[in-house]
């Protein structure tokens, strides 16, 4: 199913499938009562973690993740579910490599937590 040891799974707002990713260059979308995969999104190196955020004011979520070489990266859910590989709508390096767990403050889009297994990141 998973080609390599999950570390994030999220469920989606419709609450029928799940977002997978960890230690491998895809991220799967599997749907929650068989587990089969639904959509696989490929990055260009290892995700260590993704989340899905909805900003304040906007009724879109969107997909995050970090990449074992430092990298953030977002881009609309939808649209990169329905295209499966359309480039990022942003990209900035943070220097994270392993992330266990992040979060977007909703009404300040700046602002970005990532939790690593020896800190805590606040960046804006």
């Amino acid at each position: 199913m998973f080609p390599s040891q999950p570390r994030s799974v999220q469920l989606l707002a419709n609450g029928k499938q799940i977002l997978v990713c960890g230690n491998s260059n895809d991220v799967l979308v599997l749907d929650l009562a068989t587990l089969t995969v639904v959509s696989t999104l490929t990055q260009s190196n290892w995700v260590t973690h993704a989340s899905i955020q909805a900003y304040s004011g906007q009724n879109i979520d969107h997909l995050f993740t970090v990449t074992i070489d430092g990298m953030l990266r977002s881009w609309p859910l939808q649209e990169a579910l329905d295209k499966g590989d359309m480039m990022p709508v942003r990209e900035q390096r943070i220097d994270v490599f392993d992330a266990l767990d992040m979060s977007i403050n909703p009404f300040n889009r700046s602002m970005l937590v990532v939790l690593t297994s020896t800190q805590l990141l606040v960046r804006f």
